[in-house]
């Protein structure tokens, strides 16, 4: 299974996001316990997204989510500026 979920740069628009993991990873039968550790995970490259890499309302935050042979996989984009780590 392959789900790609998009939605605009907006800190308001995390939640969407995060409702939207909800419903796929619970309609897969994923963990209780992993499913929250996915919505964290994911409300957190969000916000840091938005935070430190300008992202907006123009910009997208995509996550695409392959639960395939009893592993999940996560990948998380964003269309912001690049931060580099060691200069903050």
């Amino acid at each position: 299974m392959l789900i790609r979920l998009i939605v605009p740069g907006e800190e308001e628009r995390v939640e969407d996001l995060n409702a939207s993991l909800e419903a796929v990873l619970t309609r897969h039968r994923i963990d209780p316990g992993l499913r929250g550790d996915v919505r964290l995970i994911v409300e957190e490259l969000a916000s840091n997204a938005i935070t430190h890499g300008g992202a907006d309302a123009q910009a997208e935050l995509s996550v695409r989510l392959t639960i395939a042979g009893g592993l999940l996989d996560l990948e998380f984009r964003d269309d912001g500026a690049p931060v580099d780590p060691l200069g903050a």
